[in-house]
């Protein structure tokens, strides 16, 4: 099967074009076009925003793209994007999916809620992450083995308190992710340390919003949820944990590459074109 993306899962391919940087300039500022569609009409701590209304408005700025916003109340977290898959194994849309029970949530929510729409507006600005995810899908399924390690040692909080306990727990990461790699799938792992990358990337943009927005709406006066001012996003050390697994990846990579210019150098001399 190639590894195609769907319509309704990306916005026009000339959108995209530019540097990492500029597509992650460019996918803030259309988070914030969003931020102001949803949150027009608010003007007070007892408004509340329906599900149905940011379902709206996300389909009115994002045509043709398929986004649902759907309650869940026994998510492990707050609120959490994942995509929506065909039977054919193919990504055709969003999932919103937020711990309400009324299928509404609070003025103090947004910020958490700007967090989950940052993460949708990287993947409509970065498609590469996205066909990436979707080939990972229908290589991996749903291994737990990935999202396990993912889940605890990439997308974890380290406690640090001090500059000698920092330098344990990136020590303790560094040697977990080499011994994922030596048991990992090596069809798939490049990609697989490609993907988490970015998505740690993607974190602290996410958390970089949540608090610029948390801030905007504090000085409207709006009440806010003190964790949304936190510093907490330091305890996850993901630019730390970035570079571990940039450095593993640029080893992998050096090494694939000697080996396809070997394979390539014998199969010249098989075939006599080296003469």
């Amino acid at each position: 099967m190639r590894n195609i993306l769907l319509p309704s899962i990306r916005i026009p391919y000339n959108l995209t074009k530019g540097s990492l940087a500029e597509r992650n300039i460019n996918s803030g500022k259309f988070t914030d076009k969003i931020y102001e569609s949803i949150s027009s009409g608010i003007n007070s701590n007892r408004a509340i925003l329906k599900f149905e209304t940011i379902q709206s408005k996300l389909s009115e700025l994002i045509p043709g793209v398929k986004i649902k916003v759907r309650q869940d109340e026994n998510a492990n977290c707050e609120a959490i994007v994942d995509l929506i898959g065909d039977k054919k194994g193919k990504a055709c849309g969003f999932l919103l999916a937020i711990k309400s029970p009324k299928s509404q949530v609070k003025v103090d929510f947004l910020p958490k809620l700007i967090h989950e729409i940052q993460h949708i507006s990287d993947y409509l600005y970065n498609p590469k992450l996205l066909a990436r995810d979707q080939k990972l899908f229908n290589t991996l399924g749903r291994s737990n083995k990935y999202s396990n390690f993912y889940d605890k040692y990439m997308y974890n909080e380290y406690p640090f308190d001090e500059e000698a306990s920092r330098r344990f727990y990136i020590s303790y990461i560094s040697k977990a992710l080499n011994d994922f790699v030596k048991s990992a799938n090596k069809k798939v792992i490049i990609d697989y340390l490609q993907d988490v990358r970015y998505s740690l990337r993607g974190e602290l943009l996410a958390y970089k919003k949540q608090k610029e927005y948390a801030y905007k709406l504090s000085e409207k006066g709006f009440k806010i949820k003190p964790e949304d001012f936190s510093e907490r996003v330091k305890y996850f050390m993901f630019e730390e944990k970035i570079k571990l697994v940039e450095t593993v990846l640029f080893d992998l990579i050096s090494k694939q590459r000697l080996k396809n210019a070997q394979k390539i150098k014998n199969n010249k001399f098989i075939d006599g074109t080296s003469f």
